[in-house]
């Protein structure tokens, strides 16, 4: 009798129990890590990120405005390198345009200042050991803008 037999033959309860095992051992497999266009577009966005942060404002609103008009498409851009980039890299994005969102006054982001936070360890997670120099870089700078942010929104969204 094969194994696959002999866990047919279980109690429903030990068939949720083998297939989670199943599952958990797998999981491996579906670790997602930079390859194809993946690193070359989270760069781009980077990039359009960094250079909004660096661009000559006059105010704080401006400067929320201008990281707003970056971030504009991010969640299709997303999804389109969805499998070419690792979650962390993905999510890393999104939660720092939904501080933005939260910067801008939209309702649907209750704490920007937590989303920056989670934005700051989801770029923390770019280690020159497993991942492309240029990536590295930007992960870095990314984290140095949500420090920028974060200073600048400090009164009216209590970020600290």
């Amino acid at each position: 009798m094969t194994p696959l037999s002999r866990a047919l033959r279980l109690a429903p309860a030990a068939h949720l129990a083998v297939l989670a095992a199943a599952m958990l051992a797998a999981q491996p497999a579906f670790a997602i890590d930079f390859r194809g266009d993946g690193p070359t577009i989270w760069v781009e966005r980077s990039a359009r990120l960094i250079a909004a942060a660096k661009s000559q404002v006059t105010s704080r609103d401006q400067f929320n405005a201008n990281m707003k008009e970056a971030c504009s498409g991010v969640g299709g851009e997303l999804l389109k390198i969805g499998g070419s980039a690792p979650i962390w890299a993905a999510e890393g994005h999104r939660a720092f345009c939904r501080s933005v969102d939260g910067f801008t006054g939209s309702p649907f982001v209750k704490d920007p200042c937590g989303e920056l936070k989670k934005a700051v360890g989801y770029y923390g997670k770019a280690r020159a050991e497993d991942h492309p120099a240029d990536v590295v870089k930007a992960a870095g700078s990314l984290i140095k803008v949500a420090d920028v942010m974060r200073e600048l929104n400090a009164d009216r969204r209590r970020c600290k």
